[in-house]
């Protein structure tokens, strides 16, 4: 049979891989094709030989032949031996058992998933429309029809079903569980499954499965919490839960972890994989949350990584999935362990090249007409242009007649071309196609999917840098890293002088982005594009106006009204659209109720043409923030709108003082709740302690002093440059207590009471 259709799954199974598929005709059809994954040994043949005995002793064949391929830092090719597992599913886990009983041996593209490298060596990708010849229950054939750098693509005609915990308001696994599930089917239809009997609950869920068959399973904490729990009733019960269409396999679950990464520990749910759809939770998915479906598909697509895995780990998994794909494609040996490491450099040099990206700081103050232009992808602009990639960056063959890169004293590889910027350089194009089409595609759903697909492309160019350094990516290398900040620092350099050139004054600028102003008056559009070209043809950089802003406020550090802060300011452009960075309507933690304030404030501020008119309705504006104060002492409020929402650093036991976070979150475990490090736990400042919300009950008092004064806080910070600083608020309404710093002790102190088999909890 030859047929069309959509590519859905795709998982090892001992004879290759099984693939869902989706036909034209409606069906879904599970195929399996012959397969098998190809690692690589550098070994003697008397050694490749002890190699292949020991995988036939633990009962899977195995073929050996001779190959060549690339050395990735050198680019020469060399001989190896092909290995070549008859089992797919094993294959990783054998590669794996065959390293540690041979550590000295040389394996390459030996720990790759069987999932991913089949992707890799077969150049296809999750959702391709595809033309399949099918035999019976086997593959013979699959031809991609669209590509990864395709704008315009079909997206699969997916059935879904919805999952969720009914009326929980927050994670239910912290107290809101009401105990019933609903299920949300197509056309918005909500039917409520009674938890009371869950023996007919889950009966109902597995005919629900059956009479919609869904491929996209979504629910809400599915991973965390729903589908553990539906288990576990089924386990109480007797009663089997088909959640995978393919029902000779369970699902594939791995555990939650907490980890740190840039500064901060991150929860990871564990994830619930399944089999023949498509499990997505749309609470424990970054890429979902930051672009959406459209998004997370795009994602996938160029990345590689089958949708469930891709919705589930970070963006830096997606780009060194491109990364793998590409060297793979190349021929090029992918080592298990790098073996790479920083070349020595004394302090001095240390001092000169790991400097990061460059940042004027900007006085604190407000400016009218000032424009902004922003380089476009600077970092990835610079890998591709400046060819920088681990294997070009000081490489031997250049090393008197490469590209010199600035302070450094490396040159960049003239003869080929990097791996990195290979990779990048395709994706790159893309996005700004993406980019025109956001503002250019005939239809808003088309404008909007451009604009989802250009926010998962940012997402990848960001960790593409952020890797490029990584001391355990595959393809990172610091000094590659620090010839790119070298290059940033330049750029922005040449921008800075490029603009004085013109008669302009920069008056802030931060690694990629700069505001410039006139001393005689307003800029315009036209004259912002003009020193753009300019800063293009210095730099050799693509950059572009980001607009003029009726007035823009650059605002001072909350510890010193002196200093001015990089990523602080407010500003309208001409357009009237508002660009804020550093407020607390940026923030995740500003109790919701604030943050409707200030952003109720600031849409005021927009309205004015200037700084004079900004003056004006700032004045105008006091009583607004009077009648929040009022609203908020009336003690009224509800809960969520109060609800200040913060990670924990550790778990909740281990805290030694009783922050407010910590405060709430040992009342949750005093519930019942398990909570790690990394967790969000929402509460409210009560008036003698803090109150996980949902612990609190709805009637206890809040401490309406602590939020006045939050609340003068976020209205300060949008009005002070207009002549409304905090103590003049406070002034009109009556001084408000401050609230504690997070590490300090409540008023009172908390209430102490024992946990059972546990140590004492506060609160």
């Amino acid at each position: 049979m030859d047929t069309l259709g959509w590519l859905l799954d795709a998982y090892a199974v001992p004879e290759g891989m099984t693939v869902w598929l989706i036909l034209d005709d409606g069906r879904r059809v599970r195929v399996v094709e012959p397969w098998r994954p190809t690692s690589y040994l550098k070994a003697a043949p008397a050694e490749t030989e002890r190699v292949r005995a020991w995988i036939e002793a633990q009962g899977v064949p195995v073929e050996l032949e001779p190959a060549v391929r690339r050395d990735f830092m050198s680019g020469r090719e060399v001989p190896v031996f092909a290995i070549r597992i008859g089992d797919a599913e094993r294959a990783m886990r054998l590669m794996a058992g065959a390293m540690r009983t041979f550590p000295d041996f040389a394996f390459y593209n030996a720990d790759i998933a069987a999932d991913r490298l089949w992707f890799y060596e077969t150049v296809r990708h999750p959702l391709a429309r595809v033309r399949v010849e099918i035999d019976g229950e086997i593959l013979r054939g699959l031809e991609c029809l669209d590509s990864i750098w395709d704008l315009d693509y079909e997206i699969p005609p997916f059935a879904t079903l919805g999952l969720r915990a009914e009326g929980t308001g927050g994670h239910p696994a912290h107290g809101r569980y009401a105990g019933s599930i609903e299920v949300h089917l197509a056309g918005g239809e909500v039917r409520v499954l009674d938890g009371d009997d869950p023996a007919a609950m889950l009966d109902r869920i597995n005919g629900l499965l059956r009479e919609y068959d869904p491929d996209l399973l979504l629910t809400e904490y599915g991973d965390g919490w729903l589908l553990p729990r539906l288990r576990e009733l089924s386990e109480r019960h007797g009663i089997p839960l088909h959640l995978n269409r393919d029902d000779s396999r369970p699902p594939k679950v791995s555990d939650s972890r907490s980890y740190f990464t840039y500064g901060r520990i991150v929860h990871r749910d564990q994830t619930w994989i399944l089999h023949g759809r498509l499990h997505l939770d749309q609470r424990n998915s970054f890429t979902l949350d930051e672009t959406g479906f459209d998004g997370l598909f795009e994602t996938a697509r160029l990345s590689r990584l089958p949708v469930q895995v891709s919705a589930r780990t970070s963006t830096g998994t997606g780009i060194s999935s491109m990364q793998l794909a590409q060297a793979v494609a190349d021929g090029i040996l992918i080592p298990v362990d790098k073996a790479q490491t920083e070349s020595f450099k004394t302090g001095e040099e240390l001092l000169t090249v790991d400097k990061g990206g460059l940042v004027f700081q900007p006085e604190p103050g407000v400016h009218e007409g000032a424009g902004e232009l922003d380089f476009a992808s600077m970092y990835p602009a610079i890998m591709v242009g400046h060819n920088l990639s681990p294997e070009t960056v000081g490489c031997p063959c250049c090393r008197e007649d490469g590209d010199l890169i600035p302070e450094t004293g490396l040159r960049s590889c003239r003869k080929r071309q990097g791996l990195i910027p290979r990779v990048l350089a395709p994706l790159l194009v893309k996005r700004a196609k993406y980019k025109e089409l956001k503002k250019s595609a005939p239809t808003e759903a088309g404008r909007a999917r451009a604009k989802a697909r250009v926010s998962a492309h940012k997402w990848l160019l960001v960790c593409s840098f952020g890797y490029l350094g990584y001391r355990n990516a595959r393809f990172g290398r610091i000094e590659a890293h620090e010839a790119t900040t070298a290059w940033g620092r330049e750029a922005l350099l040449r921008a800075k002088e490029a603009a004085e050139d013109l008669g302009y004054r920069m008056i802030h600028g931060i690694v990629d982005s700069l505001w410039v102003e006139k001393p005689t008056g307003r800029v315009t559009v036209s004259e912002c594009e003009a020193l753009a070209a300019e800063i293009e043809r210095r730099s050799g950089l693509p950059i572009a106006v980001e607009g003029v802003y009726r007035w823009i406020a650059f605002l001072p550090s909350t510890a010193d009204e002196r200093r001015g802060v990089a990523q602080r300011y407010l500003g309208v452009f001409e357009s009237g659209e508002v660009k804020a960075r550093g407020i607390e309507a940026r923030r995740v933690d500003a109790a919701p109720f604030v943050r409707a304030l200030q952003v109720g404030l600031v849409e005021e501020l927009a309205k004015s043409a200037s700084v004079a008119e900004a003056r004006v309705i700032a004045a105008g504006l006091v009583d607004r923030v009077r009648e929040a104060a009022e609203t908020i002492r009336s003690g009224r409020l509800r809960g969520p709108d109060l609800a200040i929402h913060r990670h924990l650093s550790k778990g909740p036991l281990e805290y030694a003082r009783p922050t407010p976070v910590a405060v709430a979150a040992q009342q949750l475990v005093s519930r019942g709740a398990v909570l790690e490090a990394g967790e969000k736990v929402a509460y409210v400042l009560g008036t003698d302690r803090p109150l996980a919300l949902q612990v609190r009950e709805g009637g206890e008092p809040y401490d309406t002093e602590a939020y006045v004064a939050l609340a003068l806080r976020a209205a300060a910070t949008v009005l002070a440059p207009f002549g409304w600083p905090l103590a003049s608020l406070q002034a009109l309404l009556q001084p408000a207590r401050l609230p504690p710093e997070p590490s300090a002790r409540r008023a009172g102190g908390p209430r102490c009471h024992d946990v059972p088999g546990q140590m004492k909890l506060w609160g």
